[in-house]
């Protein structure tokens, strides 16, 4: 009886594993969807925009299935590139590039924005605005730069920046600069070499981060952020 009772067990064990194992076969195949969208420029957008990567496990499930049923709807791995463009002007059209890998289907185009179909359309608007999302996360951000001192201990009205009033490009060439030069790690004060001097102070205000850089000479590490603030 207690042979009979393990091996009943053993069975509904395994039974359970094997279910919950095709559940996750199962979840993992609906997920898998990659997506490698960019916007080239052209007339109708000259501006430069990020390119985005999506993967359908890091995707919710309704995601998913809203992005594999716009990928279906638009017969997307019949379809074809636009013509090559001429290299002679005018200037070229925006356009789209696009890769999605699914279910073992791998498709590419490039398709020109006057080319893109009714059924296309409705993909392409889908990942635009994710492209949108993270042009604003990316442009969420605040920074100023103060000028100060001198003999008669002058105050200069700061000049202030928000990165969502800068063009996209800028947004993201000032945020990569802010990086680059890791100006959350730098010290708040650098040392002063002498008496009644200007002091210069940047404050950036990012991803919920504050911090102040003060300084009498441009610091090294710090010139390419210097240098651009300094052209505005």
């Amino acid at each position: 009886m207690n042979k009979f009772m393990f091996l009943a067990g053993c069975l509904i064990g395994m039974t359970i594993l094997a279910a919950a194992g095709q559940a996750r076969c199962l979840e993992e195949e609906g997920g898998y969807v990659t997506v490698h969208f960019h916007q080239t420029p052209g007339v109708g957008d000259f501006n430069t925009h990020p390119a985005i990567d999506l993967n359908g496990k890091n995707l919710s499930a309704a995601e998913v299935k809203q992005l594999r049923k716009l990928i279906e709807d638009a017969d997307f791995f019949d379809l074809k590139s636009s013509p090559p463009q001429s290299p002679i002007p005018p200037d070229p059209m925006v356009g789209y590039d696009l890769t999605v890998d699914m279910d073992g289907r791998t498709n590419t185009i490039w398709v020109q924005d006057s080319d893109v179909g009714k059924s296309l359309k409705p993909l392409i608007d889908w990942l635009t605005a994710r492209v949108k999302a993270v042009e604003e996360k990316q442009s969420a951000f605040r920074v100023e730069f103060a000028k100060s001192g001198g003999i008669a201990g002058l105050r200069f009205p700061p000049l202030t920046i928000d990165g969502t009033r800068l063009s996209a490009q800028d947004a993201r060439k000032l945020a990569q600069l802010i990086a680059e030069v890791r100006f959350f790690d730098r010290p708040e004060d650098y040392p002063a070499h002498g008496a009644d001097l200007f002091w210069y102070t940047i404050t950036v205000e990012m991803n919920g981060k504050l911090h102040s850089v003060s300084y009498e000479d441009p610091p090294t590490e710090l010139k390419p952020l210097i240098d651009w603030l300094s052209g505005r």
